[in-house]
């Protein structure tokens, strides 16, 4: 899962992902949300006056925030298999599925 912050230009990482796009004093889209932002394009914003960008960063989860996210995530699988049998191609593609995703959430 991913959070979304406003993070000083100097401090973005190389390689992180825009959020939001970055506009200009007038208004003008310099950058689209979903752009990757490498050295060069960080030190471009930075000559045109950018002081902060939105990025996505991974979601820090607690424990308990974990257990509910792997709930949801089983239900959301439960669902798309509902009404076929556990046994079988079915029941092996849905605990393949229900793996990928609770892996993901690591």
């Amino acid at each position: 899962m991913r959070d979304v912050r406003q993070v000083p230009l100097e401090e973005v990482p190389e390689g992180a992902e825009l959020a939001a796009e970055v506009l200009d004093d007038e208004g003008r889209c310099l950058l689209g949300a979903g752009a990757f932002l490498g050295r060069d394009v960080i030190e471009g914003l930075a000559r045109r006056g950018v002081r902060a960008v939105s990025i996505y960063v991974e979601a820090e989860l607690d424990e308990a925030g974990l257990a509910a996210r792997r709930e949801a995530v089983a239900e959301r699988v439960a669902h798309l298999f509902r009404g076929l049998p556990e046994d079988g191609a079915a029941g092996e593609l849905r605990r393949a599925v229900l793996a990928y995703r609770q892996e993901r959430l690591r």
